[in-house]
């Protein structure tokens, strides 16, 4: 049991660490590239517009506006306010089974074009990201680092991050005037 905490793990190199980092930058390109293509595969086919049901419904608007001009004249008949009905009802089924609130309506989805589901700028942004993650990727793996060095047994990445000085090594006290007690006490 004594032996089971000897030594300290031991740090990866730059060399692994640049890898480890390749392959996440890697992974995360290639899954949100497969997410754009799941969304694009997965969307319905935009439909273009068919004119026809525009067509008919300004038709029987056109019937509504004639029939409320005889219906509300001085001799309008009872056949005029059966027209105005009828052609209203029309309408509003029409209007009603397309989805739409008003004629208004169907003619700014008629001057819409269908949207993709996916924008292929982005689609095509996710493609060169996964070819250049997995070109960098390729590259930093090829690397040929130096082998340990067996004098201290660390090699190149190892021994630029070992350089560094400890900040307490740096503070010396050697004429005894440097004072770094938190409080240092007060002189009476």
């Amino acid at each position: 049991m004594v032996d089971d905490n000897v030594g300290t793990p031991s740090r990866p190199s730059w060399h692994e660490r640049e890898i480890a980092l390749g392959l996440l930058r890697l992974a995360n390109a290639r899954a949100h590239l497969a997410t754009l293509e799941q969304q694009r595969s997965d969307a319905p086919v935009a439909v273009a517009f068919d004119p026809a049901p525009l067509a008919e419904a300004e038709r029987l608007q056109t019937d509504v506006d004639r029939a409320t001009a005889k219906a509300s004249g001085r001799f309008g008949g009872g056949s005029a306010r059966g027209r105005l009905e009828r052609s209203r009802g029309e309408l509003d089924l029409l209007l009603e089974r397309l989805g739409a609130d008003s004629i208004a309506d169907l003619r700014a989805r008629a001057s819409e074009p269908a949207a993709p589901a996916v924008d292929p700028t982005v689609l095509d942004f996710a493609r060169r990201e996964c070819a250049e993650a997995e070109k960098a990727f390729l590259e930093v793996a090829a690397m040929v680092m130096p082998d340990v060095d067996p004098a201290d047994g660390t090699d190149a990445g190892d021994r630029a991050d070992g350089e560094v000085v400890p900040a307490a090594a740096s503070f010396g006290d050697d004429e005894g005037d440097l004072d770094l007690r938190i409080e240092p006490f007060a002189a009476s």
